[in-house]
């Protein structure tokens, strides 16, 4: 039934003004998002935008996506018009501290903000102390305490005083030891100054806990412990940062975790352990490899592809031919190093398909001859290798005569490859083993063992070490020889590390990492699940820390400050769901969450794609489905979850659309006359958007499309500014029906009109309607309407770029001469 009029009232009505404010505001940031974040965009493009974003936010003060835009415009005109951009900084940020007195990020940014106003070094140093002092430490919070304690530091460290960074450094971590950034540096900094295994494992400790999604300090942490023999922790912690990695889809880092999983389980004498790791994840590995490489390229025949092996770093390749060596199976010795090769001959096809420098294919071939040298039964192909190599700049004439010297050595010329690497050996570990197994096959035995214990010893927890260890086993004829049996200074240097990582690591961190999903909860909620045109709803999205660990948020941190929104809906007139672009959104209200605390953000949905959907096409009925990626990986493009993040659907949201047909255009004819009606604003969209397609009308009143468009001018002129521009935002593009409102349109003098008019549909650098812009009297308009020119004729040229490229690779492709032709 016909939708009975609203009541007549003023247009000046609180409520209608508010409203139809929040809907411009919300109309115009849709389309100043693209138009910040285009690639050609200028400096005065930027100013403009954030002149824009200003008014949108003062218009709709009550509603965050403005004001976060501000903020985020305000950083790249900073250079520029710092004066400007520190204004509307402030503004922005005691607006959004209005709105959520709990934003964490929000006061902290204003209190540094407050800081950095202080116009010396000295004077600012006096603040961050006089706010850093015991009786605020409470107000404050420890979080936040943290994060200044830490902006002090850097301050001290840029002025030169070291001490007083050192103590503020310290400071920042023992305020909040979950503050990723600050634990980090700490274990970076303090690391170089104290020269003690143990308290590297301390500091590292308290690195990985408090972000255990940073790989970087996963290795750090796992080369100590290799490099002490701590191999029982060196275990843990591999199967852990190799958990991490996998869900961070970080293969390569996977890769070398696995290579350091190997090298602990071999040097702690599980060889059969490590033999069957390998084989479990080297298989995982390689068929992962594989699925990518046949999405890559269909056409791949299954012989071509079980050929395909994936590239592994050197001390994994080591690891799994020591390890097969040593165990005398032949046949799958013989299986790991054809992997292996063809593994480096991946590489170099990658690089040199990437355009890798001539030393980067250099390293690899490089890698493929110590492979060779050290396990390969045909030599012949290495001396044109090694020359490859030096031609590449990839080796020098040292290292030239270290591989010479080794050929000679594999070649059975003992006498010629001792008395190469002899001078070389003191510096060189692998000319040292070299030179040590020149010295076996020569029947030097007590010298063979002397060299080789020695590498041993002083290559711990390196595949070098452990191939050393093997051969002096081997020599001294005892079946199994680990490090810690070589001195009792190895194996109590071995025990500390050990006990120091039990005693700093805790056990919590496993739990977290074995069962990754428990560790947060989300949830997605919609206001509501049944959407009219044009109707406001939210989405609120709760996360709750349900771990026994503290964790921050933020870019670098175990929680994202981001997370992804993922859609799909139906195409008008289809009924399969078509994915809708993916959009990240802040969460970073907080600075942390502890063990059961939980956070609420609400996020409007005019500026997401899914409200974006319904602007675009308001008539169609959708039904939609909306999933929040959390902790999304870097690796994925943000689309796929990273380490405990999950995707968490929302229940489908229905939006309702128009049916369109003679009644209800009787209907809206009658109700978009009613002043004061933001039911009569919609409708009036809505109008335009089923008139300006005929087809789209139903055919027995087709006839009265003249009149029904009389009817759409006159409203339209007959409402405020602030309407007109709005159901100017959100009207389709231009068609020959709707000849007779653009004109009305153009015609306009109102400012908020032609604001309306240049940032929402000027796509030609030649519009007319720009000059007028430009002709208004208005500084601030005139000004976006040269941004918009230029992006839009930056836009243009790229689109006739991309054409031209179309063109040409159409002209290449070979003529389809008929059925069968294989094109």
């Amino acid at each position: 039934a016909p939708a009975a009029a609203a009541p007549q009232t003023s247009a000046n009505t609180p409520d209608f003004q508010t409203r139809i404010k929040q809907m411009l505001s919300a109309a115009w940031l849709a389309d100043l998002y693209p138009f910040t974040r285009d690639t050609d965009i200028s400096d005065e493009g930027y100013e403009a935008g954030l002149a824009l974003a200003l008014r949108c936010a003062r218009m709709a003060p009550e509603r965050r996506p403005a004001w976060d835009m501000v903020l985020l415009l305000a950083d790249q005109v900073e250079g520029g018009t710092p004066d400007e951009a520190r204004v509307a900084r402030r503004e922005a940020l005691a607006a959004l501290a209005k709105l959520d007195p709990f934003d964490d990020a929000v006061r902290l940014s204003r209190i540094a903000d407050a800081i950095e106003a202080h116009p010396t070094a000295d004077a600012r140093v006096r603040a961050y102390e006089a706010i850093l002092a015991p009786q605020n430490r409470a107000a404050l919070g420890a979080p936040a305490a943290a994060r200044l304690a830490y902006q002090l530091a850097s301050l001290e460290s840029r002025i030169g005083n070291t001490e007083l960074f050192s103590r503020w450094l310290a400071e920042a971590v023992k305020a909040d030891p979950s503050y990723p950034t600050a634990a980090q540096a700490a274990a970076g900094y303090f690391r170089m100054r104290v020269a003690d295994p143990a308290a590297d494992i301390e500091l590292l400790s308290i690195a990985v806990e408090a972000n255990p999604r940073d790989l970087s300090t996963w290795s750090a942490l796992l080369s100590v412990l290799l490099d002490g023999g701590a191999f029982k922790s060196a275990e843990r912690t591999a199967r852990m940062a190799i958990a991490v990695a996998e869900a961070e889809r970080r293969n390569e880092l996977v890769y070398s975790f696995t290579g350091d999983l190997a090298t602990a389980l071999w040097g702690s004498g599980q060889r059969q352990e490590a033999s069957h790791e390998l084989d479990l994840r080297m298989n995982r590995l390689t068929e992962d490899y594989r699925r990518v490489i046949s999405l890559m390229d269909p056409s791949i025949t299954n012989e071509r592809l079980g050929r395909e092996y994936p590239p592994l770093p050197s001390t994994l390749s080591i690891a799994m031919l020591g390890i097969a060596q040593k165990d005398g199976d032949t046949k799958k010795f013989d299986l790991l190093l054809e992997r292996a090769l063809r593994g480096t001959d991946a590489e170099v096809k990658r690089a040199e398909q990437q355009g890798s420098s001539t030393a980067d294919v250099g390293s690899f071939l490089l890698q493929r001859a110590v492979t060779l040298l050290l396990f390969g039964k045909d030599l012949s192909t290495v001396p044109k290798l090694l020359d490859d190599v030096v031609k590449s700049g990839a080796l020098g004439d040292q290292g030239k005569a270290r591989f010479d010297a080794m050929l000679a050595w594999r070649q059975g010329k003992a006498d010629v490859a001792l008395k190469a690497l002899e001078p070389l050996r003191a510096n060189d570990a692998l000319a040292q083993y070299a030179y040590a197994s020149a010295l076996a096959d020569a029947k030097r035995t007590a010298e063979a063992i002397t060299e080789f214990r020695t590498i041993a010893e002083t290559h711990i927890g390196t595949s070098l070490g452990l191939l050393a260890l093997d051969r002096l086993s081997d020599l001294l004829a005892q079946p199994k020889l680990v490090a810690p049996q070589l001195s009792k200074s190895i194996a109590d240097r071995a025990e500390v590390l050990n006990t120091a990582l039990a005693k700093h690591l805790p056990t919590t961190l496993d739990e977290m990492i074995d069962r990754p999903f428990r560790a947060l909860t989300v949830e997605v909620k919609p206001s509501s699940t049944l959407i009219g045109p044009y109707e406001s709803f939210t989405f609120g999205i709760r996360i709750r820390n349900s771990s026994r660990l503290p964790m921050a948020i933020g870019g670098d941190a175990p929680i994202s400050g981001k997370v992804t929104m993922r859609s799909a809906a139906p195409r008008p007139g289809e009924t399969d769901a078509a994915e809708l672009p993916p959009q990240p959104l802040l969460i970073d209200r907080r600075l942390r969450l502890m063990p059961g605390e939980e956070i609420l953000v609400t996020v409007d949905a005019d500026l997401t794609v899914v409200g974006m959907l319904l602007n675009i096409q308001p008539l169609d009925s959708h039904l939609v489905s909306v999933s929040v990626v959390s902790n999304p990986s870097t690796a994925s493009g943000g689309q796929a979850p990273g380490f405990l993040g999950s995707v968490t659907g929302a229940p489908p949201i229905q939006f309702t659309g128009v049916t369109v047909n003679e009644a209800w255009v009787k209907d809206s004819r009658a109700l978009i006359r009613t002043a004061g009606s933001i039911e009569a604003v919609t409708r009036l969209a809505l109008l335009i958007h089923a008139a300006a397609d005929p087809a789209l009308l139903p055919e027995s009143i087709r006839g009265d499309a003249p009149a029904i468009w009389a009817d759409i001018v006159a409203a339209w002129k007959a409402m405020p500014e602030t309407a007109q521009a709005w159901v100017l935002g959100v009207m389709p593009r231009d068609t020959p029906a709707m000849a007779p409102l653009v004109e009305a349109a153009r015609s306009s003098t109102s400012t908020t009109v032609l604001r309306s008019w240049a940032i929402t549909r000027v796509s030609d650098p030649t519009d007319s309607m720009l000059d007028v812009c430009r002709r208004s009297g208005d500084a601030e308009l005139a000004k976006l309407a040269d941004a918009v020119q230029w992006v839009a004729d930056r836009r243009s040229k790229r689109a006739a770029d991309e054409v031209g490229l179309e063109t040409e690779r159409a002209r290449s492709m070979p003529k389809d001469t008929g059925s069968g032709s294989g094109r």
